[in-house]
């Protein structure tokens, strides 16, 4: 069933969906010992992970991953691993626990091979939040860009691959 909601603003939203994200971890948590978050970086879920990182979650039961990554240094501006842990995992979020992706194999297909490994363990997910960019793009999906034929492809086994947008290089 889908439902519409409208907020005054941006924050008010950002809290609502921190509440239904809180919620749903808490749930899991009351079943299982750990809960699994997946977050997209970018700049619209700063909102939300300064809202959620406020929650009272038994945090250290909590493992938070990405929904994508880019293949750049980790202190680069644009390193998704960079946002979540300066925007999300502090506060009382900070006894989460991060999975981030590989970056320290030679090519980002051989980081996308060890990335896949170690989240494994993982799955099933528990909660994803994903975002979208003013270019349609989610999760790294950026339409038109080489790999994404590959990355749809419901056929395939892989959790994670490599897009190479023209785009967000």
């Amino acid at each position: 069933m889908i439902r519409e909601h409208h907020f005054d603003s941006s924050r008010e939203a950002a809290e609502a969906l921190a509440g239904v994200v809180a919620d749903r971890l808490r749930s899991r948590l009351a079943r299982r010992e750990r809960a699994v978050l997946v977050v997209s970086g970018g700049t619209t879920p700063i909102p939300l992970f300064r809202s959620l990182r406020q929650e009272e979650l038994p945090w250290g039961r909590i493992v938070v991953t990405l929904a994508d990554e880019r293949w750049v240094p980790l202190d680069h501006e644009d390193r998704n691993e960079r946002l979540v842990r300066t925007e999300l995992l502090v506060d009382r979020a900070a006894e989460a626990r991060f999975v981030g992706f590989v970056t320290t194999a030679a090519t980002p297909e051989e980081g996308a091979e060890l990335s896949e490994r170690n989240l494994a363990p993982l799955q099933p997910f528990d909660v994803v939040v994903l975002g979208m960019g003013t270019d349609g793009h989610t999760a790294s999906l950026f339409p038109h860009a080489p790999g994404l034929e590959g990355a749809l492809d419901p056929a395939s086994r892989r959790t994670c691959t490599v897009v190479d947008p023209p785009a967000a290089p």
